[in-house]
């Protein structure tokens, strides 16, 4: 075996993810576009954190397919789809090593923000820590910055 363990390297990791359903289209192009839209804003996210010297999230971005019933009527459903722009990663990682679950947190709660409304969705979801909660559009917050 050519490769071995390193020294010291083995650590807990916890799991992060961020999804922020995208608007629904047909056409693959536009799809993609706007998942570009969604990864350009990850990764400028990230580059904003780092020269501002705030600790950032690393991790995997790619666009899924969230499965779901449709229930209809009763006794009556079908099968239905929400593309998803999924951002995920575990602490304990290059980059995340030495974050606390509070900045963990407070990462995912500003990236969240920032999809939300790069995206113009009201909603992402986060989940870490073995919990799972949402994130919402707030006019008033914006009211309170535009003063």
């Amino acid at each position: 075996m050519c490769y071995i363990v390193e020294e010291d390297s083995e650590r807990e990791i916890g799991t992060f993810e961020l999804a922020a359903v995208m608007p629904e289209v047909t056409n693959p192009e536009t799809r993609e576009a706007v998942f570009s839209l969604a990864e350009d804003t990850v990764r400028q996210w990230m580059v904003d954190r780092a020269v501002d010297n705030k600790p950032f999230l690393a991790g995997w971005m790619t666009s899924v397919d969230f499965l779901h019933a449709l229930p209809l009527a009763p006794q009556l459903a079908e099968a239905d789809s929400d593309p998803v722009a999924l951002f995920w990663g575990h602490t304990g990682m290059p980059y995340n090593t030495n974050l606390t679950d509070a900045q963990t947190r407070e990462c995912l709660e500003d990236l969240a923000s920032a999809l939300g409304e790069a995206m113009g969705h009201a909603t992402v979801y986060v989940i870490f820590a073995g919990k799972v909660w949402k994130m919402k559009f707030d006019p008033a917050a914006v009211m309170a910055h535009a003063c």
